[in-house]
């Protein structure tokens, strides 16, 4: 929803998915083309039941700007060559990327499947991909960078604008990682970028929503807290792997914590936020946290809790393992190597069952699960550590029975019958919010 109304087009109301890298060449799919080895990948991920891709145009490959310096002049070509005055080489852009791209969504149609276009890919599983042009400056602060970049979605997106496949976009993969060159940035300066980028995208195209695409944020901060994420988004995102949320990687995954983690933290999200939430990424890092039935066990409970507490979907990273592939980031990390559901071989992980799973279970069902019930508000406040405290709050309240709605303690907080206040510490509640708690307290 956008401004009360319902757009056009927007993602279902619980979409199954995964992300995607081609089988044969991982994040260097564009540039080693292979249509049919494409074909052959969505074939056998719509067999599984995937109905929804999140997708990656890498930006050094779809922006492959140069700059060349001189005594006298300096501009932005591709490679050597000038910049034409039309076309998507007048904003930098490879236009053969362009129609490699439409030949995806070609193929994505012809198998039903959705897309989630991920539009500014600088960053990708542990390496950064930008453009020569900008290899050695903050692609976030960079005035010269950020026109750039706003030139590439508005091209991209007004180009593909009317490719039905295609049900949302968001700025970039993880984008809040990108600031972290040379340091980061100035205080204000991520949110002020992102807003800019959303801005773009709806300037050529309000009919379908903008995610957020993007995890680790938080109640308060000094960048891009959770309140004005939701005034930017239409839809938030997490990407829940316990290796890398504080406080989640201390049991197996099939312990009630872990497999509470994916929809604690998206509620938490659209608590704060106003919007909802969609589970975009998940995963288990190979086979470090558990064998093929633990994994399967893991995703499959994540997803039924997820869908039971109104999250938008669930997507696993990534459609298939990348063994073969020796270069960074492939061959930086182990965990980069094995995340698929899909064997090199062609073969399915026992993983592959849940989706084909749920979407019957969820066709069955004919019809939406009625609202989440929720018996108590958690208020959350400065001063603490509002993701601990939230996710605790979260895990003791289910095993006693009951659900929470978490609230701003600087906000207006939502009317209940019980209000619960956990680690809060110091001055963190404002007196008019600690007398209006009260005040209800003593009327009942």
């Amino acid at each position: 929803f956008k401004n009360g109304e319902k757009m056009t087009k927007r993602i279902s109301d619980f979409s199954i998915g995964c992300n995607y890298w081609a089988s044969h060449a991982g994040v260097y799919m564009w540039r080693e083309w292979k249509p049919s080895v494409i074909e052959n990948d969505l074939k056998s991920l719509s067999e599984c039941g995937i109905g929804v891709l999140r997708v990656f145009p890498l930006w050094q490959d779809f922006q492959p700007l140069t700059r060349l310096t001189g005594t006298t002049f300096s501009e932005y070509r591709m490679g050597d060559t000038p910049l034409p005055n039309a076309g998507a080489e007048k904003y930098g852009i490879d236009s053969a990327m362009i129609e490699r791209f439409s030949q995806f969504t070609d193929i994505a149609a012809k198998y039903n499947m959705k897309l989630i276009v991920s539009l500014i890919n600088g960053w990708m599983s542990g390496r950064m991909f930008f453009p020569q042009a900008f290899s050695n400056i903050n692609p976030v602060e960079n005035t010269e960078a950020v026109k750039w970049e706003i030139r590439f979605v508005k091209y991209f997106v007004n180009y593909f604008k009317n490719t039905e496949c295609i049900i949302a976009w968001e700025p970039g993969n993880e984008t809040n990682v990108l600031s972290y060159t040379e340091g980061g940035c100035r205080k204000g300066v991520f949110p002020e970028w992102v807003s800019h980028i959303s801005d773009a995208v709806r300037s050529v195209d309000n009919t379908r929503p903008v995610l957020a695409g993007m995890h680790g944020l938080k109640l308060y901060s000094d960048g891009l807290d959770l309140a004005y994420a939701g005034e930017i988004f239409d839809v938030l995102t997490v990407h829940p792997y316990p290796a890398f949320v504080p406080h989640c990687y201390t049991d197996s995954l099939r312990s009630m914590k872990a497999k509470l983690h994916a929809a604690s933290e998206s509620v938490y999200y659209s608590d704060i936020s106003g919007k909802r939430c969609l589970c975009e990424e998940i995963g288990t890092l190979c086979g470090n946290l558990g064998d093929e039935e633990t994994v399967y066990d893991y995703l499959l409970s994540c997803t039924y809790t997820l869908w039971a507490n109104g999250s938008a979907g669930v997507l696993w990273w990534c459609a298939h393992d990348q063994s073969n592939l020796e270069f960074a980031p492939y061959d930086w990390c182990s965990c980069e190597r094995e995340l698929g559901i899909i064997r090199m071989d062609g073969s399915r992980k026992k993983v592959a069952n849940v989706f084909g799973e749920l979407r019957d279970l969820i066709n069955a069902a004919g019809a939406e699960l009625p609202e989440r019930r929720r018996d108590a508000v958690c208020i959350l406040s400065r001063g603490q550590d509002n993701w601990g405290v939230a996710y605790s709050t979260d895990i003791l309240s289910r095993q006693a029975g009951f659900n929470v709605r978490f609230a701003d303690g600087e906000q207006a907080v939502p009317e209940s019958e019980i209000y619960m206040m956990p680690s809060v510490c110091d001055d963190g509640v404002p007196r008019r919010t600690l007398l209006d708690i009260l005040d209800r307290v003593k009327n009942g």
